[in-house]
């Protein structure tokens, strides 16, 4: 008899690494583009 438990417990948490890992990124964008637009005055996209 095989215990999968350990099984979606790592999968949960390497699944919730990777979103943290992307969530990271997401709000150093966000910050990036807040601190462009206080610098000259126009809100700034960064599509590159």
């Amino acid at each position: 008899m095989t215990d999968w438990n350990w099984f979606f417990s790592a999968l949960a948490q390497s699944a919730a690494a990777i979103v943290g890992i992307f969530a990271a990124f997401i709000i150093t964008k966000i910050v990036n583009n807040q601190s462009t637009l206080n610098q000259d005055g126009s809100i700034a996209f960064y599509t590159g």
